[in-house]
């Protein structure tokens, strides 16, 4: 089970912090969430930054907090969409992948050497 941490409100509306740890020391630190609405009406909370590391305030989490209001996407729609973005390229040919192929099943073929050049100078 997960330990439950007491937030601590800050004057700016959906913003709120926990006391941790600092990394690397034993020193206490202020981590900073910001909750908010997405466009489906979900509650959406998010962990906007540690004060030291990130050098993270209160007020810079409200602006952050204002940009996914406008519609930035969440760190969890950014992971999404860049592994779905990953996955496409994958399956995408370039003229890389083209001539390995090609070279792969040309192994024996007489002019490669000249044919390796050709690629090499004029399509890479």
């Amino acid at each position: 089970m997960g330990r439950k941490y007491d937030r601590h409100k800050t004057r700016y509306p959906g913003v709120y912090y926990i006391w941790g740890t600092k990394v690397g020391t034993r020193k206490k630190e202020k981590i900073f969430y910001i909750a908010y609405r997405n466009n489906k009406g979900k509650l959406i909370e998010e962990k906007a930054g540690r004060q030291y590391q990130h050098d993270m305030t209160a007020s810079r989490a409200s602006t952050l907090r204002a940009r996914k209001i406008e519609g930035e996407p969440s760190r969890k729609e950014q992971r999404e969409a860049a592994r779905a973005k990953a996955a496409e390229a994958e399956g995408r040919w370039t003229f890389d992948k083209l001539w390995k192929k090609w070279r792969e099943c040309n192994a024996n073929k007489r002019g490669l050497v000249v044919d390796d050049d050709r690629y090499r100078i004029h399509l890479k």
